[in-house]
């Protein structure tokens, strides 16, 4: 009987592992130059609205930076294509702020940190896979 009971627990365990479809996902963002305000991400799973739509996004998040930095974790996040689209929102008001000329009055970020050319980059160049039960990323925060 103990043989049984130990083979259908090794299954159930077996089973468990390799159908495990979601994970945690560690942002952190630095690079910032205070820790006044708040700093938001937004999580895309497509490119319509990336990277500042915040209706668009399945997910957003702020925290209180920290000695130039802030610490995100996603817990239980489903494994899958990802952009991230992040702001260091100075004032609160949680919108991206622009000079009349529309520049960017705050910092900005997306994943994998593309070189910005005359607006935000695509989704395909901020896009990663997130596949793993534990993975973190960096993004680093740029301003004007």
């Amino acid at each position: 009987m103990k043989k049984i009971f130990f083979t259908m627990l090794i299954f159930f365990v077996y089973q468990i592992s390799i159908g495990q479809t979601s994970g945690n996902l560690k942002i952190e963002v630095t690079g910032l130059r205070n820790d006044e305000g708040k700093v938001g991400i937004r999580l895309f799973d497509k490119s319509e609205g990336f990277p500042s739509e915040r209706k668009k996004a399945i997910k957003e998040f702020f925290v209180t930076p920290v000695n130039g930095k802030a610490i995100f974790t996603i817990e239980d996040q489903e494994f899958g294509t990802y952009a991230i689209g992040t702001i260091h929102d100075e004032n609160e008001n949680k919108e991206f702020d622009k000079n009349f000329i529309g520049y960017p009055k705050e910092g900005f970020g997306t994943s994998n940190n593309p070189k910005i050319f005359m607006g935000p980059p695509s989704f395909d160049k901020a896009k990663f896979d997130f596949s793993k039960d534990n993975q973190s990323l960096s993004i680093t925060m740029k301003y004007f």
